[in-house]
C-alpha cells in the first residue's frame, strides 16, 4: 500500500503530464495551421514567448 506523500506525489505527477500533453497538442495544432497557410518557417516560433506566459 502507497503511504500518504507517495499518493500525493503520483498524482501530481499524472496532473503535469496531462497539462504538457494538452499544450504540446495544442501547439502542434497551431505549427500545421501556420504551415498551411505558407508562413515563413521562424514565424511559427514568434509567438511561443507569448503563449507560454499564459
Amino acid at each position: 500500500m502507497l503511504d500518504p506523500g507517495a499518493a500525493a506525489l503520483l498524482v501530481g505527477g499524472a496532473g503535469v503530464a496531462d497539462t504538457v500533453v494538452v499544450s504540446v497538442l495544442e501547439r502542434r495544432q497551431e505549427i500545421g495551421l501556420r504551415r498551411s497557410l505558407n508562413s515563413a518557417p521562424a514565424a511559427s516560433w514568434t509567438g511561443r514567448g507569448a503563449r507560454s506566459t499564459r
